[in-house]
């Protein structure tokens, strides 16, 4: 759409968006090293096992100057917490338990895995009316 190459990567199989994909093996992006200007992980980083290690992987992955942009559920209020919770019920099996992180808990994340803070915003809660808990956006970069 953009005239831009994109490349989806997944832990699934398959995907019916008709652009390159790869399947991630849950060790490495399967991307060269330097080789990529963006990264955007839509509500990826609490699924993850060890995020440190998807961090380091995109931070791997991405050019010098490449932009990482991340949404991620921030359960502030105790109706947050609840969504959250039924939504690691859900996934638990398929992904593992869910790590769901306050927003000091991920900048502490980003910086301690090599990441610069450029912008950070606290996003609607009804971006999602199945799913209604605060949310973030971090844009980072590498901060060499």
């Amino acid at each position: 759409m953009l005239g831009t190459k994109v490349v989806g990567i997944d832990v699934m199989n398959t995907t019916e968006a008709p652009i390159d994909y790869r399947r991630y093996d849950g060790r490495q992006l399967p991307v060269e090293e330097n080789s990529v200007d963006a990264v955007l992980l839509c509500y990826v980083l609490h699924h993850a096992q060890d995020a440190a290690a998807v961090l380091g992987e995109v931070r791997r992955a991405l050019c010098n100057d490449g932009l990482a942009i991340i949404y991620e559920d921030i359960p502030l209020t105790c109706w947050d917490k609840g969504v959250c919770w039924i939504h690691n019920r859900k996934w638990q099996r398929r992904s593992g338990p869910c790590t769901f992180r306050t927003d000091p808990e991920w900048r502490g994340l980003l910086s301690s895995s090599g990441f610069e803070l450029l912008q950070q915003r606290v996003l609607s809660r009804s971006r999602n009316f199945t799913h209604l808990v605060s949310r973030s956006l971090y844009v980072i970069r590498r901060a060499d």
